[in-house]
């Protein structure tokens, strides 16, 4: 889509980056249309599920409980979201819908990373690299005690 346009000048990088998160974007939305089809179909397949379970629990016994009324609901929409989830074209779509949503967590990441770098803002792999430096402190820390305690005999 937007590879058509150069990238040009200083912020070249950065508007290429742009574009690799505007295009991440676009398949994400592209690949969420088919995804929420099938489960608004499994949706639109568990009204008549239930209104069959309930008009048949009613002409038995006309008087029901709260629980079950909530148990023939969670049956009724369990069958037919049970039926779309097991097909192999909601794993596929599924399956689009997570690779694509991820590439544009990547993308969006690789991005916006080197923009706040340029407004000296931390980032997540600022915090990220901090945890890990203080997880290293911590673990020194607890190996010199050890140290000590063994030179001196006695806990720390």
């Amino acid at each position: 889509m937007l590879r058509n346009i150069p990238a040009l000048g200083l912020t070249r990088e950065l508007q290429v980056r742009c574009t690799n998160v505007v295009d991440a974007w676009a398949d994400l939305v592209r690949v969420s249309g088919p995804y929420s089809m099938l489960v608004a179909g499994a949706a639109t397949r568990s009204v008549p599920a239930v209104v069959g379970r309930l008009l048949r629990a009613a002409s038995r016994r006309p008087f029901m409980d709260g629980r079950t009324v909530a148990e023939l609901l969670i049956d009724g929409c369990d069958a037919a979201f049970t039926s779309t989830f097991d097909a192999p074209q909601y794993t596929e779509a599924q399956g689009r819908l997570v690779n694509a949503a991820m590439l544009y967590r990547r993308r969006q990441r690789e991005f916006v990373e080197p923009l706040l770098g340029l407004m000296h803002v931390a980032t997540r792999s600022d915090a990220e690299d901090i945890g890990r430096t203080v997880n290293d402190l911590r673990r020194d820390v607890r190996a010199l005690r050890r140290q000590v305690e063994a030179l001196s005999g006695r806990p720390v």
